[in-house]
């Protein structure tokens, strides 16, 4: 079974790799999307070290709600 995750990040680069590596531990088969709406590259840097375990990953700023 393939399990799909999707993780909304806003300037929350500290608690990235706990929940990252949370789900490496808990499951081998997951999708996982993550959209970052910094506008700055720290979540990016977080990410760089998870390429493989994301199946879709937006950067940028957003329009918000």
């Amino acid at each position: 079974m393939k399990i799909s995750l999707a993780i909304p990040v806003f300037g929350q680069e500290n608690f990235l790799p706990s929940a990252m590596d949370s789900i490496l531990l808990q499951q081998d088969n997951v999708k996982l999307a993550v959209m970052d709406a910094t506008s700055n590259d720290s979540v990016q840097e977080v990410l760089n070290r998870y390429t493989d375990l994301l199946s879709y990953h937006r950067h940028g700023p957003d329009a918000g709600q």
